[in-house]
């Protein structure tokens, strides 16, 4: 069963594409919904095949490091090091601007 849609193209594609329906001996509607299910069928093997590529990617990944291991490992030189880590942020030693004040006064901080 097929249902009805609407879509707005441009003139000039309307008239390519009433020029083919009428050189391939077919109607307007069947030339796009055959255009349609081509594009929709190459369109979900190339997802298909890069969601494969990725599945196979995290299999390697997790076969290589099955228990979280080195991910562990590294997470846990990471926080013994002594090299300054931008997401902790910095202690600031300066005296605040006055906008800075006025907002910590605000706040209660």
């Amino acid at each position: 069963m097929s249902v009805q849609m609407s879509l707005r193209v441009d003139p000039t594609l309307k008239s390519h594409l009433a020029k083919l329906a009428e050189l391939r001996k077919m109607t307007v509607n069947k030339l796009i919904v055959q255009a349609l299910d081509q594009f929709v069928a190459k369109e979900s093997h190339a997802l298909e095949a890069e969601l494969e590529a990725s599945l196979a990617q995290l299999r390697q990944y997790r076969a290589a490091d099955p228990d979280f291991e080195q991910a562990i490992d590294a997470v846990v030189s990471a926080e013994l090091s002594t090299e300054e880590d931008p997401a902790q942020g910095t202690i600031l030693t300066e005296e605040p601007q006055e906008a800075t004040s006025l907002v910590r006064g605000l706040l209660g901080a």
